[in-house]
């Protein structure tokens, strides 16, 4: 299989598609919790798909959505060949208190701890 520059437009929670070790660079960013509806156009103003259960900016729960980043992020480190990238887009986001109670999203904050731990995880540092 040659993949040389290619671009998959999909969900990269299962990269069946790709060997292990097999990519030198990711570049990716994960839809907002909770802030924006993907199923908007940019305005926010009018439909243009339907939204879907599974799409990670549709979760309900902060906890589900980072649980489901998780998966994401393993199944990155699989495909990653050793010294690979991993580039994440992600702006601190102003989010609801009555969602996550703090006056920021930590969105940004989660996602680096989580890649430190799979890193560690990884190197059987626990």
């Amino acid at each position: 299989m040659d993949f040389i520059n290619k671009v998959f437009f999909k969900s990269s929670k299962r990269m069946t598609e790709l060997p292990d070790n097999s990519v030198h660079l990711i570049v990716t960013s994960p839809p907002y919790f909770n802030i924006k509806d993907y199923a908007k156009n940019g305005y926010q103003t009018e439909n243009h798909s339907h939204k879907k259960q599974e799409d990670l900016g549709a979760l309900e729960s902060y906890e589900e959505y980072q649980e489901n980043l998780l998966e994401v992020w393993q199944e990155c480190e699989r495909v990653l060949k050793p010294n690979g990238k991993l580039v994440i887009n992600t702006p601190l986001m102003p989010m609801k208190k009555a969602d996550y109670d703090t006056h920021y999203n930590r969105h940004i904050f989660d996602i680096k701890q989580i890649c430190s731990i799979l890193s560690l995880v990884k190197q059987n540092f626990f």
